[in-house]
């Protein structure tokens, strides 16, 4: 099993899309998606929607009791089949999430 990093930065998060190559064709391949962030009210979900060639398909979420508490979002791993050839992968962060220099958002495609 290979693995490729397809993006891996520091916040703050603003909408953002990622090109890539596939590496396989018709092959199921994993997506890891990990991230953080906080929200300046506290006691609400914040996440981020991830769609692949613009279409949603899972979000990372975590729920932060604290005002300005960053959290962890629960580390998603999806199982997708793609073609060879280019896609792209949209991170959409959710109205109400914050983040900054101290969050991390990272996409690792596992084929």
């Amino acid at each position: 099993m290979l693995s490729k990093v397809l993006y891996s930065k520091p916040g703050p998060l603003q909408p953002t899309d990622i090109p890539f190559t596939s590496p396989v064709a018709g092959s199921p391949v994993l997506f890891f998606l990990s991230g953080s962030g906080w929200s300046p009210n506290g006691q609400e979900m914040v996440g981020v929607n991830v769609a692949l060639d613009g279409e949603t398909f899972t979000s990372m979420q975590a729920f932060t009791n604290e005002a300005k508490s960053h959290v962890t979002f629960v580390s998603e791993i999806n199982l997708v089949t793609l073609d060879f050839g280019q896609h792209k992968l949209s991170l959409q962060p959710s109205s109400n999430l914050t983040s900054d220099t101290n969050d991390t958002f990272t996409v690792t495609l596992i084929y």
